[in-house]
């Protein structure tokens, strides 16, 4: 049930009777008999009265004990919160906790009001909502909002087990004052009345900058199965932290068990002592969060641990590091969608600063050619791929071509198809290109298996290739003035510039030992077909040109290969 509440001046040593009424009977205040004001609003410390009032609600969060951080862990209010208000106005209380309720939009008075507000008193809310309480408030002029609700504080007990997030959040008592309205409006900036432990278990983690589009946490290692004992029980916020309520200058003591990314059974148990109220108090087990803030950019170099080096990293520390690729793409609409359901987090594309290799044919040589598909003697090596989910690429216009072309972004989803619907044919050496990938993070020398979790390496696709050389080489692939038409299955453009010199200018910081350059002359295999018997290329030179192109699969022509993480 909800309070119904008449406004009233009351004297400061008596507090109004409050009555019930039904739900049913309740008055939305800041939906009707609404006195709005001027563009300007009404001034604070005018004694103008309002017929009702907006409120808005923020949370403050909590400061570091050493004062460097304010705002951690600030609460973000949800649909269903509720806060109670109380009005002062000259020592007297003129409106006795208003239950408001956020929506996930506004803030709705569910208490049915009478008579009205004053620009000028003095306005106190707290948080959550008691519906039923034996508490006071003491209106005295300027009182703060600690002083306001003194026996709410005193008296508050957090819950013990706070491991479920309604708990924790129910646990949080926050109080806010506002000394006068702005308009018909009053913002609440709410302050926490308790303190916070947070208990970090070991995490490193790179948190990515980029602001014109949204990037995950990339985590490089973590803990699992953390599992706390004993009447403290935080909650986890889903990071590496968790985070219990406390009275001010309280001990509390914890105790839990987990498991290290190796695998290993570890555990802690200790004592976090809480500061005052507002402020938390961190425990960080040996050392807690370890995160580099990373802008995430195509040239950025990966490294066989799965770690980073931004593209401006010094060439000394670049060419003593073992790099095995570049980051090529980091638009999140252009992965192949089946990334998402291996990896969760897809973060980016990296190109191989290496090349695959094969034995050739006369006996102690390597090669860096590789056909498509080759089935071992067949006059023609043709075999329909749609029939495993391929999509063939040959539309009835070179325009159409393009846009399949570029649409193609599969290329994880196509070697994962050889490497299951085809496995037999691929052992027995019928796919050399996919098969190249299989063993190649032992020439390319990672990742290493205690990398974060990636796809491994494998053939991209022709849309993908396509975004290799947009980011990588600054081309402008696309239906415009540097088009040049060849016929309705090949694609072409001029004007690209010294693509050749550009892919490998990326990796110009990379030990020799370390890369394969990229030579004119030559065409690279993607994983899309064009039909039965032919798959698609693409090819480049340092006149400008870019040519994407249908051959027979049983050519031999080069292969780079990409990696997700």
């Amino acid at each position: 049930m909800i309070k119904k509440i008449r406004l009233i001046f009351l004297k400061m040593r008596f507090l109004s009777v409050i009555k019930t009424v039904p739900a049913a009977a309740l008055f939305l205040l800041a939906c009707a008999c609404e006195k709005e004001t001027g563009d300007n609003g009404t001034s604070q410390g005018s004694s103008e009265q309002l017929s009702s009032i907006k409120v808005s609600v923020t949370d403050a969060g909590f400061a570091s004990a050493d004062g460097a951080e304010s705002g951690r862990y600030a609460m973000e209010f949800r649909s269903g919160d509720r806060i109670g208000m109380f009005a002062v106005r000259d020592g007297l209380l003129l409106a006795s906790d208003l239950c408001y309720e956020f929506d996930g939009n506004a803030w709705t008075c569910l208490s049915e009001v009478t008579g009205g507000f004053y620009a000028d008193a003095a306005y106190y809310a707290y948080y959550p909502y008691a519906e039923e309480h034996d508490w006071n408030v003491a209106p005295a002029d300027g009182a703060s909002a600690e002083g306001f609700f003194s026996e709410l504080i005193s008296g508050w007990t957090p819950a013990a087990d706070q491991s479920e997030e309604s708990a924790f959040r129910s646990s949080r008592l926050m109080v806010g004052m506002v000394d006068g309205t702005s308009g018909n409006r009053v913002d609440f900036s709410m302050n926490a009345a308790t303190a916070l432990a947070v208990v970090e278990l070991p995490k490193t983690y790179y948190a990515f900058t980029n602001t014109d589009i949204e990037v995950p946490d990339y985590v490089m290692s973590t803990w699992s199965d953390a599992t706390f004992d004993g009447d403290a029980l935080p909650f986890c916020d889903d990071n590496s932290r968790f985070l219990y309520v406390t009275g001010a200058s309280a001990s509390t003591d914890f105790s839990v068990s987990y498991k290290t990314d190796e695998g290993e059974s570890d555990s802690w148990s200790g004592t976090v002592t809480s500061a005052e109220a507002g402020v938390y108090a961190a425990e960080k087990i040996d050392g807690g969060e370890n995160v580099t803030e990373h802008l995430l950019q195509p040239g950025d170099f990966y490294l066989a641990d799965g770690s980073l080096l931004s593209k401006d990293t010094p060439s000394s520390e670049v060419s003593a590091a073992d790099v095995i690729g570049v980051v090529c793409q980091i638009n999140p609409e252009r992965f192949d969608p089946m990334l998402s359901d291996v990896l969760g987090d897809v973060h980016a594309l990296v190109l191989a600063t290496r090349s695959p290799r094969q034995p050739a044919a006369q006996e102690g040589r390597e090669t860096d050619l590789f056909s498509w598909f080759n089935s071992g003697g067949s006059s023609v090596s043709s075999r329909d791929e749609a029939a495993i989910g391929f999509k063939n690429i040959e539309g009835y216009s070179y325009e159409a071509t393009f846009n399949m072309a570029d649409a193609d972004i599969c290329g994880y989803r196509y070697n994962d198809l050889i490497r299951t619907r085809r496995a037999d044919d691929l052992a027995a050496g019928m796919y050399p290109a996919f098969a190249s990938a299989l063993d190649f993070a032992e020439r390319a020398g990672g990742p290493l298996q205690s990398a974060p979790v990636n796809s491994g390496w494998y053939l991209p696709s022709n849309g993908e290739w396509f975004d290799i050389l947009r980011s990588l080489a600054g081309a402008d692939l696309a239906i415009n003035e540097k088009w040049d038409p060849e016929t309705r299955s090949m694609v072409s453009w001029k004007d690209q510039g010294a693509v050749v010199s550009s892919l490998n200018g990326v990796m110009t910081k990379v030990a020799a030992s370390q890369k394969d350059l990229f030579e004119e002359g030559q065409a690279w295999w993607t994983s899309s077909t064009a039909g039965t018997g032919s798959s698609r290329t693409v090819s480049f030179n340092d006149l400008g040109f870019i040519h994407s192109h249908w051959q027979y699969k049983d050519y031999s022509y080069k292969v780079r290969l990409v990696l997700a993480f």
